[in-house]
C-alpha cells in the first residue's frame, strides 16, 4: 500500500529544480496540487489523498511518512498528533507517523511525550453524563481510561478514578473524581499522594525536598532519583543561594544574591535580584542577561525562553531582545502596550493605520506593512503583507526571504523550517529556509541594533521610539525640523532658521 501511496505522493508533487535569485534563503522547494496544511509544531505537513479524501503525514522534503488513514491530524508540542481515521475514532502518533495510540478510543489526552490516556465511551442519559454529540442529543459516560507509557499499555482506570491528570517524567500524578490523588510509575504501580500540582514540594521547616510521586528525598545525598525520572533535575535552594542537582551537589552558583529563581527551560531559568528585577541564568551558571529588567517572558508562545534564539525582555514599559549568547541585539526603546511579540519580532500599528515590525537583530524597520500573519511561533520568519495586497516572508535581519507575490497567504513552520505558500486555491509550494543572515547593507547597521530607527525619531514626552507622524504610545505629534534652506527658491539663510524666506515669502520654519 506504500508503494502505490509513494505513486500518488509523485503525482500531486512537482519538484522545482531552481530557486529564483530572489529567493536566496530557499534552498529547495516543491509544489503540491491539493489540500494541504502546516503542522507547525513538527516541522511537518498534512496532506489529502484525492481519491479517498483522507490525510497522510508528510515531511518537509515531500515524502509520505504514513498511508492516507486519517479523517484529521492535530498536532501538539510534546512532539506528537492527535490522530482521527475514517470511522472518528481517535488515536496518537508520533512525528515519524508511528502510532503509539491505535485509533480504537472516542477521546485522548495527550500528557506528554510519554504519557497518554485513551477513553472508552458508552451511551447515556441526559441526566447524567461526560460527553455529549456536537448536535447535544447523543450523550456518553466515561467507560475506562486506558493509560499508555512510551506507546505501550500499561492499565486501564475506571471512571471514578480518573478526573484530571499531570506528568512528570517518568510518573503519572491522577486526581480522582473523589479529589483523592494517586501516582503511577511505568508499571502501573500506584500511591496516594497529597496533590498532583507539583513535582517536588519543600519543607521550610526542614529545608527538605521531597519527589511527591514517589514521596522519596530528592535534591539531597539520600536522592535516588535519575534525570530521566523527573523533569526538573536543577533547583535552586533558597537556605545556601546556591542551583543544585538532584544528589544536592552544587551546579553553580549565581553571580550575585538572588531573591528567586523559577525553572529551567529550554536549559535556561528567570532569575529575580533583590531588588526584584529580572535576568536569565543557564544551566552552567552563565548569567546570560542581567538582572536589570522588570519583566523577562517565559511563556513565549509555549515554547520556553530563547526559542528561536532570541529573548525579549521589558524594562519601563519598552521591549528590547537578547541573544542566546547573551548580547543585547535590540535595545529596549518599543512600547510593550498594544503590541504583539514573540522572541523574535514585535509587531505594532502606528496611528496612521500602517503595520510596524521591530525585528530581534534590525530593531524598527524604516518600512511599513499593511498586515503580518499573527505571530503564533517563535521563527525567525515573518510574513508580511505590502499595501498592494501582496505577501512576502520577512526575516529577522530585515531581509525578504521570499519577495512580495500575489499568493493567498503565507505560513512558516515552528522552528522556520520550512514556508507554505498557497499560491491558490489548492495549489501551494514547500520552500525549505535557510538559517537568516545579515546582508551587506544589513551589516554596516551596526550589531546592537541601536540604530534601527532609521529615519525614525525620539518622542520628548515618553522617550518612544518612532517613525510615523505621531508617537505611538502617547500620541504626541513628530517635532518639526528647523530648516535654513528655502523649499521654494532655494534660498540659504545660513545659521538662521526664519519662519518665512525673506526672498519670495514662502513658509519655511512658521508653525
Amino acid at each position: 500500500m506504500m508503494n502505490a501511496l509513494r505513486k500518488l505522493v509523485a503525482l500531486a508533487l512537482v519538484l522545482v529544480s531552481f530557486v529564483p535569485a530572489a529567493f536566496a534563503q530557499s534552498t529547495t522547494s516543491f509544489s503540491f496540487e491539493g489540500s494541504l496544511s502546516l503542522l507547525d509544531e513538527h516541522d511537518l505537513l498534512k496532506a489529502r489523498d484525492e481519491e479517498t479524501w483522507l490525510y497522510y503525514l508528510m515531511d518537509k522534503d515531500g515524502n509520505a511518512l504514513t498511508e492516507p488513514l486519517y479523517s484529521s491530524l492535530y498536532d501538539y508540542d510534546a512532539g506528537l498528533l492527535e490522530a482521527v481515521d475514517a470511522e472518528g475514532m481517535m488515536g496518537v502518533i508520533n512525528a515519524s507517523g508511528e502510532s503509539l495510540v491505535p485509533c480504537a478510543y472516542e477521546d485522548v489526552e495527550i500528557l506528554s511525550d510519554r504519557w497518554q490516556i485513551g477513553v472508552k465511551l458508552e451511551p447515556a442519559t441526559a441526566e447524567n453524563y461526560d460527553y455529549s454529540s456536537f448536535t447535544g442529543d447523543n450523550y456518553y459516560l466515561v467507560s475506562r481510561y486506558d493509560v499508555y507509557y512510551q506507546g505501550a499499555l500499561i492499565g486501564a482506570l475506571e471512571r471514578m478514578e480518573y478526573s484530571y491528570a499531570e506528568a512528570y517524567g517518568a510518573y503519572l500524578c491522577v486526581k480522582e473524581r473523589d479529589e483523592d490523588c494517586m501516582s503511577y510509575d511505568a508499571t502501573f504501580t500506584a500511591r496516594p499522594i497529597e496533590n498532583i500540582y507539583d513535582e517536588f514540594s519543600y519543607d521550610y521547616s526542614t529545608e527538605a525536598y521531597v519527589h511527591v510521586p514517589t514521596g522519596t528525598p530528592a535534591f539531597c545525598a539520600e536522592c535516588t532519583l535519575t534525570s530521566e525520572d523527573v523533569l526538573k533535575d536543577i533547583t535552586w535552594d533558597r537556605g545556601s543561594g546556591a542551583f543544585i542537582n538532584l544528589q544536592g551537589d552544587v551546579v553553580f552558583e549565581p553571580e550575585q544574591p538572588i531573591d528567586y529563581a523559577y525553572d529551567f527551560e529550554n536549559g535556561y531559568a528567570v532569575i529575580e535580584s533583590q531588588d526584584n528585577l529580572m535576568g536569565v541564568v543557564d544551566e552552567q551558571g552563565r548569567q546570560v542577561i542581567p538582572c536589570e529588567y522588570d519583566d523577562i517572558s517565559s511563556y513565549n508562545l509555549g515554547e520556553g525562553l530563547f526559542a528561536g534564539g532570541y529573548q525579549s525582555v521589558e524594562k519601563d514599559g519598552k521591549i528590547g531582545f537578547y541573544r542566546a549568547d547573551g548580547t543585547l541585539s535590540c535595545e529596549p526603546a518599543y512600547a510593550e502596550n498594544g503590541s504583539d511579540y514573540s522572541t523574535c519580532f514585535l509587531v505594532m500599528t502606528d496611528l496612521d493605520g500602517s503595520v510596524r515590525v521591530v525585528t530581534a537583530e534590525r530593531g524598527l524597520l524604516e518600512q511599513s506593512f499593511a498586515e503580518t500573519e499573527y505571530l503564533n511561533n517563535c521563527s525567525k520568519f515573518l510574513p508580511v503583507m505590502n499595501d498592494a495586497g501582496e505577501w512576502g516572508l520577512l526575516d529577522i535581519y530585515g531581509n525578504m526571504a521570499l519577495p512580495f507575490a500575489a499568493v493567498e497567504s503565507i505560513k512558516v513552520s515552528k522552528n522556520g523550517v520550512m514556508a507554505l505558500v498557497e499560491e491558490s486555491y489548492d495549489h501551494y509550494t514547500v520552500y525549505l529556509l535557510d538559517e537568516p543572515v545579515p546582508s551587506q547593507e544589513a551589516a554596516t547597521v551596526g550589531e546592537s541594533g541601536k540604530d534601527a530607527l532609521s529615519e525614525g525619531w525620539t518622542c520628548a514626552a515618553c522617550g518612544t521610539n518612532n517613525t510615523g507622524k505621531f508617537c505611538t504610545e502617547c500620541g504626541a505629534a513628530k517635532p518639526v525640523e528647523a530648516v535654513s534652506v528655502c523649499p521654494n527658491c532655494g534660498y540659504d539663510a545660513g545659521e538662521e532658521t526664519p519662519n518665512f524666506c525673506p526672498e519670495c515669502g514662502a513658509a519655511m520654519n512658521a508653525q
